[in-house]
Formats: C-alpha cells, sequence, structure tokens
C-alpha cells in the first residue's frame, strides 16, 4: 500500500467539496468548524463574529459567488487544511474588524459634524474608505517583517541570511568572523528575538485587537502565500 503524501487526504476532501459531495461538505463542518470558532475568538474576535465567519466560509470555500470563484480552488495542499482554513478565517477577521472601525470613525465625524446631510452621506457604503485589500493578514506580515527586519543589526542580518537563505552552518559563519561558533549562535539568537519582539509589536500597534504570539505568525505565515498563488 502506497504512502499517502501530506495532506493527500485533505485535497480530496476539498475536491469532493468542490463537486458538491454532500458528505464531503458535512465531514468539512464536522471537522474543521469547531476548532475555527475558537481560534478566531483566541485571536480577538467575539463568539458571533467568529460563528458567522466560520458560518459563510464554507459557502466562500465550495461555491463562490458571482465575482470570485470557491475559495478552495487555491488549496493544493501544500500546508495543512486546518492552517489554511484559519488563515483564511483570520483574514476576514482582520478585514471586518477594520470596516466596522473606519464605520466608527466615519459615524462620529458625522456626530461631531451635527447630522446634516453632508456629514451623513459619509455613512453611505464605500464613502471614506480607502481601497480594499484582497489580503489584508499578507499585507500585515508583510508590514510587521518588513519594519522588523529593518531594525535588524546589518552584521547579524547578514549572518542570518547566510544561515537560513544561503545554507551556511553556524561553524562556517564563524569561521568568515573570526569568532567562536557560541558567540555566532547568541548574536543570531538574539537577531531572532528581536525580529519576533518587533514583528509582533508591529502587528499590534496596526491591529491592538489582534492576539496573534510568534508560532502563531510563523504558521499563518506558511499558508498565506498560498492564498494568493494561481
Amino acid at each position: 500500500m502506497n504512502k499517502l503524501e501530506p495532506h493527500e487526504d485533505e485535497v480530496e476532501l476539498v475536491q469532493q467539496c468542490l463537486e458538491q459531495d454532500p458528505d464531503a461538505i458535512a465531514t468539512l463542518g464536522q471537522r474543521y468548524a469547531s476548532g475555527l470558532v475558537r481560534s478566531l475568538i483566541v485571536a480577538g474576535g467575539t463568539e458571533a463574529e467568529a460563528t458567522d465567519i466560520v458560518g459563510s466560509l464554507w459557502g466562500d470555500c465550495t461555491v463562490g459567488d458571482a465575482t470570485h470563484p470557491p475559495r478552495f480552488e487555491k488549496y493544493h495542499g501544500k500546508c495543512a487544511l486546518s492552517t489554511w482554513l484559519r488563515t483564511v478565517a483570520t483574514n476576514e477577521l482582520i478585514d471586518l474588524k477594520r470596516r466596522e472601525a473606519r464605520f466608527h470613525k466615519i459615524e462620529a465625524r458625522a456626530i461631531i459634524g451635527g447630522g446634516n446631510d453632508e456629514s451623513f452621506a459619509a455613512l453611505s457604503p464605500g464613502s471614506g474608505d480607502p481601497p480594499a485589500t484582497e489580503a489584508p493578514l499578507l499585507a500585515l506580515m508583510k508590514t510587521a517583517l518588513t519594519s522588523a527586519m529593518a531594525k535588524c543589526p546589518s552584521q547579524s542580518f547578514v549572518m542570518l541570511r547566510l544561515v537560513y537563505l544561503n545554507g551556511l552552518s553556524q561553524r562556517e559563519v564563524a569561521q568568515l568572523w573570526g569568532w567562536h561558533e557560541s558567540k555566532v549562535s547568541r548574536a543570531l539568537d538574539s537577531a531572532l528575538e528581536m525580529i519576533a519582539s518587533e514583528t509582533l509589536r508591529t502587528v499590534k500597534e496596526a491591529d491592538p485587537w489582534l492576539e496573534v504570539g510568534w508560532d502563531d505568525f510563523l504558521e499563518l505565515c506558511r499558508c498565506t502565500d498560498f492564498l494568493t498563488s494561481d
């Protein structure tokens, strides 16, 4: 018996859902719904927000709408389906929270403006809203990481690139710098800790309600690019 490739069974489930198999769609909800709701609540959503997002997610993933194809067409098993769904749902939560925040700001301006026609016109859909982004989570991650890496000392940043991008060992890096290997290890650890701390700080500044740890951030990063790939 051939061993299944990683997530092959989940790819099969997704394909069955795209074919509108009622048993597969029922399995999807039974297997993932409660965990997704919990993860959104932990991330900072209310129970009502989490339930609504997850409730509408199945239709978005399996059927789509007049303007968007089913989301599942972009799932190819490159990460766990649970993580992929969590990334999609978190993206929706961020979008919801940001739209609510913009609405409250516009509403406050309307009240301060005395409730005249011009001020209340700002409450109409789309008024005063910046252009919508397809993936606010992806944009948030890129901004946070770019900001953190820009604050990393240049020497440490070069070491990180040599080790994690070019595949050099810490011993080889130590030889290049004339350092003891333990000193390189401490420098790398310090740089990674700083990047993690600065990244999460930037995320919190952008969306104060969002509760995400470094492990959560890395997990979401692993699937975010797969949401936007063809």
